[in-house]
């Protein structure tokens, strides 16, 4: 008994330091800052005080979510999704993203459909639609409002370097929209959502798969 004992607590031991090796090396844990615009920007995807993982190595692709440095604010971070790389020509009309001549657009409601967040310049509740958009051969969930701020025609060819990015909330953003496109080597993909704001008791947003 005693050897088993020992054996589980070199074991443990070992998963523990490859664990934190792991960290160090390719993994960062994330506390998402309260941040109201940054906050109204990635919902219905993640929210403010949720603790995510963020792979530090390796190029994040096209449709996966990412963050990178603000351009706007010095040590801050943006999240938005890849909605374009390096040549390719990007085309958004208010939700719609067109992509080299395809549109990605919403092909099924959300289980929840509609959802609140707070407008991030007066606090008050905005209604937001929600449905599912497939990307880069994944489904990630978009957010949209008839309230929201109106929106302008944009395209964008993508320089070498850089990415597009969008919003999950396509009207409430922070995305290449309002600060144009950003070097792909300062942006680290979102793989995995530990919990939620509510904590480790809120199983609904406990141990959760970025898409």
């Amino acid at each position: 008994m005693q050897k088993l004992f020992k054996g589980l607590g070199w074991t443990l031991g070992i998963l523990a330091i490859i664990a934190l090796g792991l960290r160090a090396i390719i993994l960062d844990v994330w506390t998402i800052p309260d941040d109201p615009i940054l906050d109204a920007s990635m919902a219905p995807t993640l929210s403010a005080g949720d603790v995510v993982v963020a792979l530090t190595r390796g190029t994040p692709t096209f449709g996966e979510l990412v963050r990178c440095p603000d351009p706007d604010t010095p040590g801050g971070y943006v999240v938005g999704r890849i909605a374009g790389r390096a040549g390719d020509v990007v085309e958004t009309d208010g939700v719609s993203l067109t992509v080299n001549g395809t549109k990605y657009d919403g092909e099924s409601a959300c289980p929840e459909s509609t959802f609140f967040i707070k407008h991030p310049s007066t606090g008050n509740e905005v209604k937001i639609h929600c449905d599912e958009v497939v990307m880069g051969g994944g489904k990630h969930t978009r957010g949209s409002s008839p309230k929201g701020p109106l929106e302008r025609k944009l395209r964008h060819e993508v320089r070498e370097g850089t990415v597009f990015l969008l919003s999950d909330n396509r009207n409430f953003h922070d995305d290449s929209r309002d600060f144009g496109s950003q070097p792909i080597a300062t942006c680290q993909r979102l793989v995995v959502r530990l919990w939620g704001k509510g904590g480790w008791g809120d199983e609904t947003h406990r141990f959760s798969v970025v898409r």
